[in-house]
């Protein structure tokens, strides 16, 4: 089965989507990494929550998520960057 997460990147949802990963489901994650929580930290919960822990050199906020999202989709995980409140573009990835 394949979930759609919102917040996927933050401390509770990067947890869900660990667990999620690990019973064998596909997951859909849509986080805006709003600047109130420290995209760096939401960078790493990703990785984590994926397994692909590692050292992370960081330069700019929208190159740093550009390259997270390359570098973890896979047949089961997709990130998108986007803002739910945005209707019209998160049609597109539903």
């Amino acid at each position: 089965m394949t979930y759609l997460i919102t917040g996927g990147s933050g401390f509770i949802g990067s947890h869900l989507v660990e667990q999620l990963l690990k019973n064998g489901h596909s997951v859909i994650n849509i986080d805006n990494f709003d600047d109130f929580y420290d995209y760096k930290i939401k960078i790493n919960n990703t990785l984590e929550s994926l397994g692909q822990e590692k050292q992370t050199v960081f330069s700019d906020k929208d190159t740093d998520i550009k390259n997270l999202i390359q570098s973890t989709e896979s047949a089961t995980y997709r990130l998108y960057y986007q803002d739910i409140r945005d209707k019209e573009r998160l049609g597109k990835y539903l």
